[in-house]
């Protein structure tokens, strides 16, 4: 009887499951369709040049008019406004009113893409991941959507494959620093970490953010298969392939790792120039270190080159005070 059983705990799948893996995996990400933003305000500036147009020849007219109240709607703002009111078609006013609409539409658009593509992109990894999870059973995943956005059909990819990777926005937690030394960390790194740890990591189960929801319904279930004379399987959890590793540690191990090379250097630096004697070594072992310092600035860091430039001459001008200390004593 655990076809009765099963019936009363359906299974998450699609949009359901794609969201509730990305929220609880820190894996929310969407496509921002740039080029039909851009397209958008390419409309909507196409149309403004148009009312500008318009709205230039109906001024000129206005001006060579007859009427000496229409001659005077450049220089008098009342009798532009209130034309309609004494009997004119006022079209040059309404002119500069759908200037005046289509203006705030146009910029509305123009900060919402800044702010928009100001906003974080997914890592590589990430996105496959997604990606993966999408179309992979063995991964937990298998939403088996139909639709274009991802279903993957030609002439149709997915939203989240590798042909719109640039036009994914992270929406997230914060990630931590980009930097060359944290990408490293992340991607090379952790798959090494992830080679030894893997025998002792416990796999995603495939049911276990809906098990809460699911259990009243599975009781139920189990009790209506148990008082046919039968036994009820239903919500138990299925492991997949797939080991999640927070980014939260890996943000705070990156951190740490950052912060111990940034500090080896210039501690190195020190006990080197402390044991060498000869003023010429001291010298190049100065510049020597103040290079390695530069470019560990660089990798661990996101500062900018005046910033690094700033860094790495305070520290050599540190070196270069114990070497003359040292060397007068």
């Amino acid at each position: 009887m655990e076809a009765h059983a099963n019936e009363y705990a359906p299974r998450p799948r699609g949009y359901t499951k794609l969201a509730k893996f990305m929220v609880d995996y820190e894996h929310v990400m969407l496509k921002q369709y740039r080029e039909l933003a851009v397209r958008d305000l390419l409309y909507l500036q196409a149309e403004l040049c148009d009312l500008q147009y318009d709205y230039a020849q109906q001024a000129q007219l206005d001006s060579q008019d007859q009427n000496e109240e229409r001659r005077r709607y450049d220089v008098e703002w009342w009798h532009l406004q209130s034309e309609a009111s004494r009997g004119g078609d006022g079209r040059q006013w309404q002119l500069a009113l759908q200037i005046r609409k289509k203006l705030r539409e146009y910029y509305a658009a123009i900060k919402q893409y800044q702010e928009i593509a100001a906003m974080r992109r997914p890592s590589g990894h990430q996105q496959d991941m997604v990606n993966a999870f999408i179309h992979s059973d063995s991964l937990g995943g298998n939403c088996q959507f139909l639709g274009r956005d991802l279903g993957g059909e030609r002439p149709f990819p997915s939203v989240f494959s590798g042909r719109n990777k640039q036009d994914l926005i992270f929406l997230g937690e914060d990630t931590g620093e980009d930097d060359i030394l944290s990408r490293l960390l992340k991607g090379p790194g952790m798959r090494m970490f992830h080679r030894v740890w893997k025998p002792l990591k416990v796999c995603f189960p495939t049911m276990s953010s809906y098990q809460s929801l699911l259990d009243p319904i599975n009781d139920l279930g189990k009790q209506k298969a148990e008082s046919r004379g039968g036994e009820s399987t239903g919500g138990e959890k299925e492991a997949s392939y797939l080991r999640h590793y927070s980014d939260r540690k890996l943000r705070f191990a990156s951190d740490v790792f950052g912060s111990a090379v940034s500090s080896i250097i210039p501690s190195l630096a020190i006990i080197v120039l402390f044991f060498v004697e000869d003023l010429l070594r001291r010298l190049a072992l100065v510049c020597l270190f103040s290079f390695l310092f530069s470019i560990c600035m660089s990798l661990a860091t996101r500062a900018r080159r005046i910033e690094v430039f700033g860094a790495t001459a305070a520290f050599a001008s540190v070196q270069v005070v114990f070497v003359g200390t040292t060397a007068a004593s």
